[in-house]
């Protein structure tokens, strides 16, 4: 694309966005042209001010968000508006016509209530019969062959890809200009992820719109736009052409986002982060594992598990996991993974087949016993902030644990819990916090604290770095790493992300349907894949 040719849409100039007196400035002047037909990126950390400029763009800025300044140009047919100055009712009728917006997580931007067909006619305004043809066009252009089912269903009765692509159609229903994209890839399966990269482009073009796509995952960046902008703590560090600026970046920053994220088939022994690049330094050396002897200590044998017995979710299943052996699980959505995961922490108990514990089954032994074996198989979720209870301060939520299996008194147990929190790279004094008042890497390192400090023999990790900057990701894989070399415990570790399987998980196993089609040692089976389900995962990341 020539960029010079192109008209700015979007001129942002000196945008300054904060919250009040004795608040840190959120945007400390932002400067950068979208043009018509354009691809733009954003990309950064959490908390570095890449959402709060989009929902500056669209007039979503939150009450608290007292200090404004610069200018935000939207070029109309009779000439440039700043947005910054326009008053509501303006910013509704652009929002109507010429601003869409995609969000990152469509389960909770999408009405429950309501069938997805009715939230995307909503912003027409025709009769029944217009809307409803309306509707299933543009299901059908975001690729939802199956457009009259989709619409009749309400989001729960969709993967996650399809209530992406309703949250894509939603956005286009009135064919906007510029359409902004806020993560609208996180956590989903590389597969589904290349789709809705693919479904992005080929709509840019075919409509000549301009996106804003916001993400922390240079990677994706590098494939879908035309220029991109660095931002870190609410200023913009580097921007550019997009190949340029990937290809030899000028601040230590940008180098460090590109270089902390694991590449499938060169794993390093211990991820670089942002800040060995910015202070010159390299990842310390890896602590040698203790030669600890391997037996095995979670096994699953012939196991079916479904519903009702002719809707099976996982079938034959069988899997051995060894003392001190970090084993991956990979996966499509909807594959049976977490499904698993809960048959081995005795969440689930299994139609048919056998789930061994120490060489135990679950739901034998006396109580006492039972209790023992369900400390010693931990969970760390997804999701770190809705497994933390938000009226509960952290120290509660540590110590709650220790005391229910009487591993220490009250008292003890608050010191625990406080070397646990220094053990993970967190502060004591974080104790007397609420959930909501950490980072998601921080609430991250609570949950693995809190599984750990259990001292469990297996561990079950669901997707627990999915959703992470991949700064942050970089930091909580080494420590992941670190915490089994130096306690030993043995882990099941559930992702769809070859590349972070590779760097932590010896041996791997490919699921689909809810059967194992293959698995072995991780670097061998990712190299040389024998299924052609693999060979379709592996390419996905290799794109």
């Amino acid at each position: 694309m020539d960029a010079e040719v192109l008209s700015p849409l979007l001129s942002v100039q000196g945008l300054v966005i904060g919250f009040g007196p004795g608040r840190p400035v959120a945007l400390k002047g932002i400067d950068f042209d979208i043009r018509q037909g354009e691809s733009f990126a954003l990309v950064g950390e959490s908390g570095s001010g890449k959402s709060l400029t989009a929902f500056a763009c669209m007039g979503l800025l939150p009450k608290g968000s007292t200090d404004r300044k610069g200018h935000l140009w939207w070029q109309t047919a009779s000439g440039r508006v700043d947005l910054l100055q326009l008053p509501a009712a303006g910013f509704q009728k652009l929002r109507q016509t010429e601003l869409a917006m995609v969000f990152q997580e469509p389960m909770s931007a999408l009405n429950p209530l309501m069938r997805c067909g009715d939230q995307i006619e909503e912003a027409l305004q025709a009769d029944r019969v217009t809307r409803r043809t309306r509707c299933l066009e543009v299901l059908l252009e975001v690729q939802l062959r199956d457009a009259e089912r989709i619409a009749d269903s309400f989001p729960h009765q969709l993967s996650g890809g399809q209530r992406q692509r309703v949250m894509i159609a939603m956005a286009l229903i009135r064919n906007p200009k510029l359409l902004i994209c806020d993560e609208p890839t996180t956590a989903l399966d590389p597969g589904v992820q290349q789709e809705i990269l693919e479904l992005l482009r080929m709509l840019q073009k075919s409509r000549d719109m301009s996106l804003l796509f916001i993400s922390h995952d240079l990677g994706l960046v590098r494939q879908l736009a035309d220029r991109v902008a660095v931002m870190r703590q609410g200023q913009i560090v580097e921007t550019g052409e997009v190949g340029s600026v990937l290809r030899a970046p000028r601040e230590a920053y940008t180098q460090g986002l590109i270089q902390c994220r694991p590449k499938l088939g060169n794993s390093p022994e211990r991820l670089p982060t942002v800040e060995h690049f910015e202070s010159g330094t390299r990842p310390e050396v890896p602590v040698v594992s203790p030669n600890r002897p391997q037996v095995p200590v979670a096994r699953l044998q012939s196991v079916d598990f479904g519903y009702t017995p002719k809707a099976l979710i996982l079938s034959g299943i069988n899997l051995e996991i060894r003392s001190g052996e970090m084993f991956g699980l990979v996966g499509e959505s909807g594959s049976g993974k977490t499904t698993l995961g809960k048959l081995l922490c005795g969440l689930y108990r299994p139609l048919s087949g056998h789930v061994e514990i120490e060489g135990r089954l679950w739901g034998t032994g006396t109580s006492a016993e039972q209790k023992k074996r369900r400390r010693s198989v931990q969970y760390v979720f997804q999701d770190p902030y809705s497994a933390l209870n938000p009226k509960m301060r952290i120290g509660q939520a540590l110590t709650e644990a220790l005391i229910y299996h009487g591993m220490c008194t009250a008292a003890n147990a608050w010191k625990r819990a406080s070397d646990w929190l220094l053990q993970t790279g967190l502060e004591p004094d974080m104790l007397w916090r609420y959930p909501h008042e950490f980072s998601g890497g921080q609430r991250q390192r609570i949950v693995l604290a809190r599984a750990l400090m259990l001292e469990p023999t297996v561990v079950v990790f669901d997707e627990s770095v999915a959703a992470l900057d991949v700064s942050v990701q970089a930091k909580v894989l080494n420590l992941i790493k670190d915490l089994q070399t130096q306690l030993g415990f043995a882990g099941l570790f559930i992702s769809h992300d070859l590349a972070v399987v590779e760097f932590l998980c010896t041996t791997t196993a490919v699921i689909e349907k809810g059967g194992i089609i293959e698995q072995g040692e991780t670097k061998a089976l990712f190299s040389n894949p024998q299924e052609p389900y693999t060979r379709q995962l592996v390419r996905a990341v290799s794109v």
